[in-house]
């Protein structure tokens, strides 16, 4: 969902404002090695970064951190740490799916996090049948984030 806004920039100068259109989700997963393309993607037994050394498992629980997946429910405002509404609920994104290697993923969760402003973290189980260095695509809202590298044994 695309929604129009303004916005208005006031200068010594004079003002100016510009029409933008803003999308409802954005998503992007971080990228923490670049020549090998490994995203913020970290084991859920020990939250060690999955790299081509420390891999993960068929089966594993897997945690992507990111940005960019949109308001969640209950919403949090803009800008201000995360404080979920209670010790039993969170704050949930939308719908969110993952595939690796071009199959679905289980998704445990996708929230936003806890004391952060702006991360968000969806945690998934790793299908069976891959192996290798293989793409690993999150999804909220029908938008497709950046694909990154996941090492599986």
């Amino acid at each position: 969902m695309l929604f129009r806004s303004s916005i208005v920039v006031t200068t010594a100068g004079g003002t100016n404002t510009v029409s933008v259109t803003v999308a409802a989700t954005a998503p992007s997963i971080f990228i923490v090695d670049v020549p090998n393309n490994l995203g913020t993607v970290v084991k859920g037994s020990d939250f060690s970064l999955i790299t081509g050394t420390n891999k993960v498992k068929v089966g594993d629980l897997v945690v992507i951190y990111s940005t960019g997946l949109g308001q969640t429910t209950p919403a949090v405002q803009t800008g201000v740490l995360v404080v979920p509404p209670s010790g039993t609920s969170f704050n949930n994104t939308a719908t969110a799916t993952v595939t690796v290697d071009s199959k679905s993923a289980t998704v445990v969760y996708s929230l936003a996090s806890p004391n952060f402003v702006g991360l968000y973290q969806t945690a998934f189980t790793v299908p069976a049948g891959v192996s290798g260095a293989v793409p690993l695509v999150l999804s909220v809202g029908g938008v497709a984030a950046n694909t990154v590298n996941l090492n599986v044994q």
